[in-house]
């Protein structure tokens, strides 16, 4: 569809999901890349979503491009992946995989040996079927689509990950710190050789994921949350390597806790956008998946999905109203508790808003 962003960009709008941002500096660099990438005319990265908004010239856009572009600034864009099975003739093959490339691949192989062509896509915009079948409508005959692992809840998955990894890192800096963090008191727990051992394993192995973000901005000639990070406890667990051979005071436990800390608040984020994934998901299966509209004289069942705005939709007594709206004819008493957990129907006029999966009681 053909929309307009602001005043004066015009174009196509493409979504991506972006793996691995974590600071409004990340979202930054990620714009940056893609409004480099020939044929965007308009870029936004969210922290929040995990996600890129772009408005394309899709006569001018190459898809691969895009993938390049953010991988170049040390991120990666979300994809699923599938097998096509098509009969085309080896020396067909690099035209058969033309025609599989465009709006929404981001990479496409044709092996002319097994007839199986091997793209990966964006899932936000379309799927395998829909691929192959642009073979088909290109005269090749498609045999067989086999779709690759595909993870319906996109964020879910993402989040789910990246916890399992701090998790991981986590659990030996949560330890190493609770041996260290009385010396802030004066209390050597352990001498300090054995200190700097310790926050060694904090400072590389649970605090790596800020060495290379600093990394990564470095090579990007900016600053993020990494930087601050690692400059912090770097220089603290440099000087204190030094100091331990020099006789002078160490402060191993200020890198250690400062690393476990960041990592701890980054972890309750994860779980916090996690239990609120699941809320919003709850909330949405109270959508009921048919809708019927009035369209021209009689009244049709379509996929809720499908009401446009200004179509008038049909709820009899005790069923869920599939679709956000307005009341334009009628009245009646709606169940509301599952949005407001008011236990009392709430009374609905003509011109009175009504909320999808909400019930008519009567």
């Amino acid at each position: 569809m053909e929309i307009s962003v602001g005043l004066k960009v015009k174009g196509r709008e493409t979504v991506l999901k972006i793996l691995g941002m974590h600071c409004a500096t990340c979202s930054l660099t990620v714009q940056k890349a893609l409004l480099s990438v020939p044929g965007v005319k308009w870029a936004e990265a969210s922290l929040a979503s995990n996600e890129a908004k772009l408005v394309v010239d899709p006569e001018a856009l190459d898809y691969s491009e895009l993938l390049k572009a953010v991988r170049r600034v040390g991120y990666d864009v979300f994809r699923e992946s599938a097998y096509i099975a098509a009969e085309f003739r080896p020396e067909e093959a690099e035209a058969a995989e033309r025609r599989v490339r465009g709006w929404g691949v981001f990479y496409a192989k044709a092996n002319p040996a097994t007839g199986v062509i091997y793209v990966e896509y964006n899932p936000l915009e379309l799927d395998a079927d829909m691929v192959a079948k642009r073979l088909e409508e290109a005269g090749y005959k498609v045999r067989e689509v086999k779709k690759g692992d595909v993870e319906v809840d996109v964020d879910r998955r993402v989040a789910e990950l990246e916890a399992r990894d701090i998790r991981r890192r986590l659990i030996p800096a949560v330890l190493i710190s609770l041996v260290l963090a009385p010396t802030m008191l004066g209390i050597k727990v352990v001498p300090p050789l054995a200190q700097m051992a310790l926050t060694a394993i904090v400072q590389f192995y649970s605090g790596w994921r800020f060495i290379s973000g600093a990394a990564r901005a470095f090579r990007n000639k900016t600053a993020n949350m990494d930087t601050l990070v690692t400059l912090g406890t770097l220089s603290a667990f440099l000087y204190s390597s030094y100091a331990v051979f020099s006789g002078w005071p160490t402060f191993f436990e200020v890198s250690a806790v400062v690393i476990t800390f960041t990592l701890a608040g980054r972890y309750v984020e994860i779980l916090m956008k996690l239990r609120t994934g699941d809320a919003v998901r709850k909330l949405a299966q109270l959508q009921p998946p048919k809708a019927r509209v009035k369209r021209g004289d009689e009244w049709v069942e379509v996929k809720a999905s499908e009401v446009k705005p200004g179509e008038v939709v049909e709820v009899r007594e005790g069923e869920k109203i599939p679709v956000d709206g307005y009341v334009d004819e009628g009245a009646g008493a709606v169940d509301e508790s599952a949005f407001t957990g008011e236990p009392l129907p709430v009374e609905k006029k003509a011109g009175d808003l009504v909320l999808a999966g909400t019930v008519l009681i009567k």
